[in-house]
């Protein structure tokens, strides 16, 4: 087993990138239902788990509008047990209608990457 906390954050932000899923659906009373959840999508880990404290929005066209999502169900999620159809929600919330430009997960201090040895082109160094 390696290791390599050196593509800790590159890793993770691809592995979110591709698992981070958010749906918006209208209704005609002006609001609109935002959801953000975490699903996996398949790689060479063996361990892959990440804290989120928060969960932010910006509706702004600057980075200057981030606003903190209502009741973020924050914690360590081991994101390779998130398969088959299992999702972790992490906010679940009714917003204004309107446009959400950007998505911002705020990670914590636990988190882990191990990277699966026995994938061809990997080397331990």
């Amino acid at each position: 087993m390696k290791t390599n906390t050196g593509r800790l954050f590159m890793s993770l932000a691809i592995l979110m990138a591709t698992s981070l899923f958010y749906s918006c659906s209208d209704d005609p009373k002006g609001t609109a239902t935002l959801q953000v959840a975490l699903i996996d999508e398949a790689g060479d880990f063996e361990k892959v788990e990440i804290e989120i404290l928060d969960v932010q929005i910006n509706a702004a066209t600057d980075e200057a509008g981030f606003e903190s999502l209502a009741e973020v169900n924050t914690g360590v999620f081991d994101i390779l047990t998130l398969t088959g159809g299992l999702e972790a929600i992490l906010a679940d919330v009714e917003l204004p209608a309107g446009r959400v430009s950007q998505i911002r997960l705020i990670l914590g201090d636990n988190n882990v990457l191990t990277i699966a040895t026995d994938v061809p082109g990997v080397v331990e160094t």
